[in-house]
């Protein structure tokens, strides 16, 4: 997602940066549904329930949560990068809140896994 350096020293510095699309109309064509597919419900739940219980077994004396961790930005800067994702964004805005829309649409199925 970027060149940020956290480790003492920049021992985490990665420069191979690798970016799946080659231009911003493949970005804005992306279809989230048909590259990954849809989730089972049932299997997250289970997923979710289960690392919940293992979480409370491991730390009984803490506040515990289960779930997924992504907002929608940073979701859509881990599939396209920034440049790919700011070019997009810069070349049709219109396509790419659609593209944003979808995104959000199938990211919605893990969230209403935890309903």
């Amino acid at each position: 997602m970027g060149h940020g350096i956290y480790a003492a020293g920049g021992g985490d510095y990665d420069d191979q940066i690798y970016c799946l699309f080659n231009d911003p109309e493949e970005v804005l064509n992306f279809d989230p549904w048909e590259a990954y597919g849809e989730q089972d419900k049932t299997k997250l739940v289970k997923r979710y329930e289960n690392h919940y219980k293992e979480l409370c077994n491991d730390h009984p004396d803490a506040v515990n949560t289960t779930g997924v961790y992504v907002t929608c930005i940073s979701g859509l800067i881990d599939i396209f990068g920034w440049e790919m994702l700011l070019m997009a964004a810069g070349v049709d805005p219109i396509r790419f809140g659609e593209l944003t829309n979808r995104y959000a649409g199938w990211m919605m199925q893990y969230f209403e896994a935890m309903d």
